[in-house]
């Protein structure tokens, strides 16, 4: 896994960002799902783009990936105050974020990445919650608050 100290951690994103004071609420939710639902198949590679701002690798879910993170929306829906964005849940674009902030570098890294592709099978194995530790610039450090493996009680 990333280093704590990376304002890009290594995952993708499964929802995005919400402030709460309640996050043992989050925790004890992801626990008795991840306990509950075995790893699935998913595809790494390739590369997209939310211009002008972030350049990302593509993540592909399996179908069996794409039924668990159905259930895991469905479970974190029963949270009465997890707020929801327009490109959350069923609108999700599965990603890696490789770079963001990018503006007026947008298409200097789009260019370089281009014909760099690689691809790779591994596993939706894990929920990771990620804590914003400081802003630098535009952007948030985050740090890995708790990790909850699938499958595994």
């Amino acid at each position: 896994m990333a280093s704590a100290n990376l304002a890009i951690v290594r995952s993708f994103t499964l929802k995005y960002w919400f402030d709460t004071e309640k996050i043992t609420d989050v925790e004890r939710l992801l626990k008795e799902f991840a306990d509950t639902h075995p790893r699935a198949p998913i595809r790494v590679g390739g590369f997209g783009s939310f211009p002008p701002n972030v350049v990302f690798i593509d993540v592909q879910l399996s179908d069996e990936a794409k039924k668990i993170f159905g259930y895991l929306i469905a479970e974190l829906k029963t949270i009465d105050w997890m707020p929801w964005d327009r490109y959350d849940a069923e609108n999700l674009h599965f990603h890696a974020t490789i770079a963001e902030e990018c503006n007026e570098k947008f298409s200097d890294i789009w260019y370089y990445v281009q014909g760099k592709e690689k691809y790779f099978d591994t596993y939706f194995d894990n929920i990771t919650i990620l804590r914003a530790t400081k802003r630098v610039k535009n952007y948030d450090k985050y740090e890995m608050h708790k990790i909850f493996i699938l499958g595994q009680e």
